[in-house]
Order: C-alpha cells, then sequence, then structure tokens
C-alpha cells in the first residue's frame, strides 16, 4: 500500500500542474500548453484593462470638452442676451418722441423752406439730354433770376447736394463788366480809310 502511494507520487511530480495531462517544461511545474495559456490570457486581461482605462480617459476628456463647451455657450448666450436688450434699448428710444430744441429748430427750418420751395414751384420736369437724365424745378417766376438762385440754395439745403448755378451762354448783358481789350499802340489813331471802288486817288 505504500509502495503504490510512493509511485503516485513520484508519477504526479512527472506531471504538469494545472492540466495533469503532460510532463512540466524544464523545471517549472506547468507544461508549455498550459504556460502559454496563461500567458495569453494574462495578455488579453492586460489589454482589456488598457481598453477600459483608455475608455475612461476618452469619457473624462469628453466630458471636459463637454464643460468647456456649456460654459462658452452659456457666455455666448449671456453676450447675445446683452446685445439684444441694447437693440432694444435703441429702438425704444427710436420710438419714442425727440424734444431736442435743436432737432425741433431743424424740423421747422426744413418744413419752412419746403412750404417756400412750395409756394414759387411751377412745375417739376424730367428731361433726357444726350442720353443722361435732368430733374429740373421751374420756378413759378421763371425771370427773377434772384428768386431762382434762392430756390436752388433751398432744394439744394432740403436734399443736402451740392449747387452748381449755370450762366446763360445767350445774355449780352453778362459781358458788360468784362475788361475790353485795348486796340495795338501802332494802329491807335490810324484806321484804313476805304479808297471806294477799290481805285487809287488820283
Amino acid at each position: 500500500m505504500a509502495n503504490n502511494n510512493v509511485q503516485l507520487a513520484a508519477a504526479s511530480l512527472t506531471l504538469c500542474s494545472k492540466c495533469h495531462q503532460r510532463p512540466p517544461l524544464a523545471a517549472l511545474s506547468r507544461c508549455r500548453e498550459c504556460i502559454a495559456a496563461g500567458a495569453e490570457q494574462d495578455r488579453q486581461t492586460r489589454s482589456a484593462a488598457e481598453i477600459r482605462v483608455a475608455e475612461r480617459a476618452d469619457a473624462a476628456n469628453l466630458e471636459r470638452q463637454a464643460d468647456a463647451l456649456l460654459a462658452r455657450d452659456s457666455h455666448l448666450m449671456q453676450q447675445l442676451g446683452e446685445h439684444v436688450e441694447a437693440l432694444q434699448s435703441c429702438y425704444r428710444e427710436l420710438l419714442q418722441p425727440r424734444n431736442d430744441p435743436e432737432y425741433m429748430a431743424a424740423l421747422e427750418r426744413r418744413n419752412e423752406d419746403l412750404n417756400q420751395q412750395a409756394n414759387v414751384t411751377d412745375r417739376v420736369e424730367h428731361r433726357v439730354v444726350k442720353g443722361k437724365s435732368e430733374i429740373v424745378i421751374l420756378p413759378t417766376n421763371p425771370r427773377t433770376t434772384a428768386q431762382g438762385r434762392e430756390a436752388a440754395v433751398r432744394v439744394g439745403r432740403l436734399f443736402e447736394a451740392p449747387v452748381r448755378f449755370v450762366e446763360d451762354p445767350h445774355d449780352a448783358t453778362r459781358f458788360a463788366d468784362r475788361p475790353q481789350k485795348a486796340p495795338p499802340k501802332h494802329t491807335f489813331g490810324r484806321e484804313k480809310r476805304s479808297l471806294g471802288n477799290g481805285g487809287r486817288k488820283q
């Protein structure tokens, strides 16, 4: 009986401690297949642990990015609310009547200019001269040049446009004030006399 136990113990020492089917590798207690299977299991466990750590890191990074986006969006929403409030305030100010004395005086001057111009305006003509459009305001009394100049200044002030005066090219009186050209000295008092029929005096 004791011999059988010794034989079984000796046989167990010569087999793998894990599978008990194959002999162990060298001085190790497990066989080659069990060592490879254990290494593969350890590798898979390590890979799974690394994946879990990476997923946790990605989740933490995504959470930080989400927090940053929420903070930025809240700041943008706050700025947008301030801009909307400023626009609403400007709109309310525009709707309110203005009691500024200078503004009221400017309105009164504008209305006065409009009334004065309406009283001296006969009609408005649209002319096309050489392919260019002209808008001409004809006064009720076209012979009064002073009235026409005042009307031109008034219209330019109303429309905030420059005023240009164009002289009449057919007005002979505008040449009266121009300096006359003196005749040359060698011809002064020596006008040529007509000899009549082109003949010489006998």
